[in-house]
């Protein structure tokens, strides 16, 4: 083999585990925002993903195309609509804008809940520590709206940051 086609061959290898490593950032990414809505059991209409790297397009419904790499911090992030509304016939709709970011790092999931938040290890097969993420994700919300009136209810995503908390 030539030092020409190691070179390929190396490069090929890069690119493969790649998109290894994206579908399974992917995959971790809608397993957690799928346990986040089962563990608080969110209504189908009031969870929904967006891109945090763009503006959504208006009437588009995303999936894993909300999903993207940010080199600056080697995470991958997911950003989710919460549509906090006991009737569905109230105006404005309150919604709440959350993220979820993962990547690995020397085998293990690091997971955030937002640019700002500190980063933690999860096993992602292990029902308690997701529950307990999840549960911090649902105390931070309510932390959110019952510490300050000015973040009451209009028909603006309201993001929710997460520090380390």
């Amino acid at each position: 083999m030539t030092k020409f086609e190691e070179m390929c061959q190396a490069q090929v290898q890069c690119a493969r585990a790649w998109i290894e490593y994206r579908d399974r950032s992917y995959k971790n990414l809608a397993t957690l925002a799928q346990g986040f809505k089962v563990r608080c059991q969110i209504p189908d209409d009031c969870l929904s993903y967006v891109p945090l790297d763009k503006e959504p397009e208006p009437g588009r419904t995303y999936g894993t195309g909300a999903i993207h790499f940010d080199p600056t911090d080697l995470y991958w992030h997911l950003g989710l609509i919460l549509t906090l509304t006991e009737s569905k016939n109230s105006f404005p709709i309150p919604r709440a804008l959350l993220e979820l970011a993962v990547r690995e790092q020397a085998g293990r999931l690091l997971v955030k809940r937002g640019k700002g938040d500190t980063p933690q290890e999860i096993d992602i097969s292990n029902k308690k520590q997701c529950d307990d993420f999840y549960d911090s994700i649902a105390d931070r919300v309510k932390r959110f709206y019952a510490a300050n009136p000015e973040n009451a209810p209009d028909d603006t995503a309201r993001k929710i940051g997460f520090t380390a908390d």
